[in-house]
This record gives C-alpha cells, sequence and structure tokens, in this order.
C-alpha cells in the first residue's frame, strides 16, 4: 500500500447506495476479507476512504451495502443517502432482517487505531491520518452478522469520523428492492 497518495476527501460527499442486485462496476478493492456462514458468503471490501459489504445467499445476490465518495450507477430502487450535512442516518428493510445506522463524530485529537478485522491507513493530510476499518461478528447463535465500519477523515481543524453498525439476520435474505 505504499504506493497510495494523500488525497484530500470529505465526509460531506459520502453517499450510501444499499440493494439487492448486481455488483457495482469499476470499485476496486484495497483490502477484502470472505467470510461463509451456512448458505451465506459475505464480503467486507475496503475501497479507498470508503466500502463496500456485499452478502450472497444460495450463490444469489443478497446485498450490496456502499458508502463511498463516489457517484455509483446503482439500481432505480436502491436506497440511497447523501450526507452533505453529516447528519445521523438509519435504514432498515421493511422485513427488519437488515438495518444500518450511521453517525458522524468531529473531534480535534487523533483517533484511536482498531485492531482486527480490515484496515488501511492513509498517508497523513493536515498532518493528520487518515484511516478506514472495517469489523465483523457473528452472533453465538449464527442467528446474525454484525459488522462496524469506521472512516477518519482529516480536516484543517481536526478530524470527522464517520461510523457505520450494519446488523443482517442470517435465516434468509432480507426483502430489497431486486433489479
Amino acid at each position: 500500500m505504499s504506493d497510495l497518495r494523500a488525497i484530500y476527501q470529505s465526509p460531506r460527499d459520502l453517499r450510501l447506495f444499499v440493494w439487492r442486485g448486481a455488483a457495482p462496476e469499476r470499485l476496486s478493492a484495497l483490502r477484502e476479507h470472505s467470510l461463509c456462514i451456512g448458505a451465506w458468503q459475505l464480503a467486507f471490501r475496503i475501497i479507498g476512504e470508503s466500502h463496500w459489504i456485499s452478502a450472497q445467499y444460495a450463490d444469489a445476490p443478497a446485498l450490496h451495502e456502499v458508502l463511498a465518495c463516489a457517484e455509483l450507477i446503482a439500481p432505480m430502487d436502491a436506497h440511497q443517502h447523501a450526507f452533505r450535512h453529516l447528519r445521523k442516518h438509519a435504514f432498515s428493510t421493511a422485513d427488519a432482517r437488515y438495518r444500518l445506522d450511521i453517525a458522524f463524530k468531529a473531534q480535534r485529537t487523533a483517533a484511536v487505531v482498531p485492531e482486527g478485522g480490515l484496515l488501511v491507513m492513509f498517508p497523513p493530510i493536515f498532518e493528520r491520518t487518515a484511516f478506514t476499518h472495517i469489523a465483523w461478528r457473528v452472533a453465538c447463535d449464527a442467528a446474525h452478522i454484525v459488522w462496524r465500519t469506521q472512516h477518519v477523515y482529516p480536516q484543517p481543524d481536526g478530524l470527522i469520523i464517520v461510523k457505520s453498525v450494519s446488523r443482517l439476520a442470517l435465516a434468509q435474505p432480507p426483502i430489497l428492492a431486486s433489479t
């Protein structure tokens, strides 16, 4: 990863996309981890200072979650949300099998770098280090999986930390719009 360049990104440019169907085009992962749980196949990816989680159930696409400073060509019926005002956001499927919560926090001190999971550290900007981290945990009874992400964006006056928590029930796929 030594070939990464420092690029200023604002969390105000973040967009959330959640859908079922074909995978997004033109997204390349800096780090990736795959996990199989019964009929489920999950992939956790760090794509720049962003993330892309995908889940398949019985080899069929069940869910894509992308939080990125990018415009994606997502299906028209995908859940989409822009974060221009850095306000927290929650999304849940009608059947409550999938839920996502995103929150923002400004701070002046350095962020604590989490251990475990996937981590990509980026070159410093404004003498502060940016990083993206993804960690996951399967419930003891394998009824659901929870993943957490942390995205740290250096700003001239401190940091903006973006945290997300997603929960997916593993009994069967959530009911999402399909393509």
